[in-house]
């Protein structure tokens, strides 16, 4: 966490402060608002509801390693910058998933977390600091993986929208390729689906 913040602080802390407008991202930076965002529910959720620590600390370690992916896109454009620095969009975006890390995180470790609120130049210390607050439309997921299994084995996965309906669905998973070869022609005998998370044709 301190190596990703220290390689983000020069360009997130010169970035401005104006809210983020989200339409306007680009899909490396959407998808990191998105993560941002369920991150804050998850965790929220773990230490306030659940009071799993465990579980909140592994969210954070998984927004974490997005922040080290994203980090890797935007240094690969980096070079294309006229002024070689990022972009500021994606300025903003990693500093509001590194700040808001660090207050979440600040319960773990406190000190550590402290300095670097400072770092990130808040100069009243991490107990003034809101709690971060999510947004469910950020972080809503654009496009759902669903993994289509025949006869109990996997054998397609289909990106689609999570407003999809079942029906649309099922003929979705029922039109792959693979998902075809399996069937050999046949008619199947039932379909089960769980929402946002299987397709399952039993031949």
């Amino acid at each position: 966490m301190w190596r990703i913040a220290e390689q983000w602080r020069e360009d997130a802390t010169a970035a401005d402060r104006a809210a983020i407008k989200h339409a306007g991202l680009s899909g490396a930076e959407r998808s990191l608002r998105r993560k941002t965002h369920d991150t804050i529910k998850r965790v929220t959720m773990d230490i306030d509801v659940r009071q799993q620590m465990n579980t909140a600390v592994s969210a954070m370690m998984e927004l974490v390693n997005e922040l080290y992916a994203f980090t890797e896109k935007s240094s690969s454009a980096k070079a294309t910058e006229d002024n070689g620095g990022r972009s500021a969009q994606a300025a903003k975006v990693a500093r509001e998933a590194i700040e808001s890390l660090i207050v979440m995180l600040s319960p773990f470790a406190p000190h550590t977390m402290e300095e670097m609120w400072q770092m990130y130049g808040h100069a009243d210390g991490i107990n003034a600091a809101r709690w971060p607050e999510f947004d469910a439309e950020v972080a809503k997921a654009e496009e759902l993986e669903i993994p289509v299994q025949v006869n109990g084995k996997l054998r397609a996965v289909v990106r689609v929208s999570p407003s999809i309906s079942e029906p649309e669905l099922q003929q979705v998973a029922l039109s792959e390729a693979n998902v075809q070869a399996h069937l050999g022609g046949k008619t199947p005998k039932k379909v089960v689906i769980v929402k946002g998370k299987l397709v399952s044709v039993v031949v």
